[in-house]
């Protein structure tokens, strides 16, 4: 395999190095730790939204376009309000087929209903979160042939809703296990048979695990920060110390929150092991800010084997078309116009600078 692009939605670099730090991401670690892999914050292009959001986000990434140039401003993935086949023609999966590569395309966000060009192998399974129309959900319609009886509940609208988490305004939310259990069903029931029968040079696979459990990590209450406040006085008092409570409403982060990072990186290393890919591009949408605020305008890129590494939303489709279709076409070398100008590169440096994420 040519090219592994695992989107995680909602993946933080500052939680994924958090981890890191404390050994939690083994696999991540080790690709970034010998030098193999590169880690860094990726920026979310801002559109009209005071946060980014997962279905124009997601669009953007495929078609390297800003939310006011392909159109797409507000919705999310869990609604389907958007028409994949309105966008398609600008994607990075269309240039690809066109350019000879065989792609395969497995549950990500806002591909409904499944579209791709199928002539020369290439598939594709929607990542709409939930639908009976199971001919909708893949293309081409022969592959409905691998989803198994029950699968509109392993699609992540049930997921959603079927929980018991009654602090999500929208549903109530699965627990974590109930959505890596369902991943792993659709990884071994529909894709790897998919993949044995139909090999595929480029593999795109989403997952919306770590966004749905940031979701689920409840916030502070109001007056949880004034008792912490209260006590953490008392103690700086009495002790000479410096503790700082929690923020007003800030986002406790507890185990599920942890365990989905978790599942991310022994999901990538599912990947290297079954796919064996010579490139790997691990991305998010967008982040998350744990401060009351949802989602962040920093997710996360990294890269492995040949191929640059997108530091924003709007360059991972040339990115990824310059590692393959210079290739493919006998190593002559592919130029792409940058899509920023240098003001708006220079803002991005800055605001990701302040962040902390760069030196």
């Amino acid at each position: 395999m040519d090219l592994l692009v695992l989107g995680a939605d909602g993946l933080d670099p500052r939680v994924t190095r958090y981890l890191i730090q404390k050994g939690r991401l083994e696999t991540i670690s080790t690709l970034t730790d010998t030098g193999e892999g590169e880690l860094d914050g990726m920026a979310s292009r801002r559109g009209f939204q005071s946060v980014p959001h997962t279905g124009p986000a997601w669009l953007t990434i495929y078609t390297g376009q800003t939310e006011r140039e392909h159109g797409l401003t507000k919705g999310g993935w869990v609604q389907g309000d958007s028409v994949f086949t309105d966008y398609y023609d600008e994607t990075v999966f269309e240039e690809l087929v066109n350019a000879g590569r065989r792609v395969g395309v497995a549950f990500m966000a806002n591909t409904y209903p499944a579209h791709i060009e199928t002539d020369d192998g290439s598939w594709m399974i929607s990542g709409y979160p939930s639908t009976g129309d199971r001919d909708r959900i893949v293309d081409p319609p022969s592959l409905v042939e691998y989803l198994p009886d029950d699968y509109e509940s392993l699609q992540a609208k049930h997921l959603v809703n079927s929980g018991d988490d009654s602090r999500n305004a929208g549903g109530t939310i699965a627990p974590v296990e109930a959505w890596i259990a369902a991943d792993r069903r659709k990884r071994r029931e529909v894709l790897r048979p998919i993949l044995e029968e139909n090999p595929v040079d480029v593999l795109f696979y989403g997952t919306q695990i770590t966004d749905i459990m940031g979701h689920r990590c409840k916030p502070f209450p109001y007056y949880t920060t004034g008792i912490g406040e209260r006590i953490a006085g008392f103690i700086n008092d009495l002790f000479g110390t410096t503790l700082q409570p929690p923020r007003l409403n800030s986002m406790a982060w507890n185990a599920e929150f942890r365990r989905a990072y978790e599942y991310i990186d022994s999901l990538l290393n599912w990947f290297i092991e079954t796919c064996d890919p010579d490139r790997i591009l691990l991305l998010s949408d967008h982040g998350y800010g744990l401060d009351g605020k949802d989602h962040a305008f920093v997710g996360t890129s990294m890269v492995c084997g040949d191929i640059s590494r997108p530091e924003c939303t709007i360059e991972v489709k040339d990115c990824i078309l310059e590692a393959l279709i210079s290739d493919a076409s006998g190593g002559g070398e592919k130029s792409v116009d940058d899509p920023l100008t240098g003001e708006e590169r220079d803002e991005i440096e800055e605001q990701l600078g302040a962040l902390g994420y760069t030196d």
